[in-house]
């Protein structure tokens, strides 16, 4: 099954995609700052994997805009940009809460 997680990560690159501005406000932030050109990109792919297979649920009132969802889903990647691919894949969803969670 190999051959089809390849050819189905191929497909999600190749139909999904982040607008460039968002990108780069997101790419903005201090956290972003020490990566080179090729690990933003793999940081890109990774998101763009990682907002395809995930379901984002505000909770409480709270509101999830597209560059909240890229902000979290950037964030989570670059945790995992060294690791293996598949160490979100049991995750399904980002639950946002109004306010910090305790």
């Amino acid at each position: 099954m190999k051959w089809w997680r390849e050819w189905r990560r191929r497909r999600i690159l190749r139909d999904s995609h982040i607008d460039p501005a968002l990108w780069r406000d997101v790419l903005s932030l201090p956290l972003f700052a020490g990566l080179d050109a090729g690990e933003m990109e793999r940081l890109r792919e990774i998101t763009l994997l990682f907002l395809h297979g995930k379901a984002f649920s505000p909770v409480k009132g709270a509101v999830a805009s597209e560059r909240d969802k890229l902000v979290v889903a950037a964030q989570a990647c670059l945790l995992a940009l060294n690791l293996d691919r598949a160490v979100y894949d049991n995750w399904r969803e980002i639950v946002f809460y109004p306010d910090e969670f305790i």
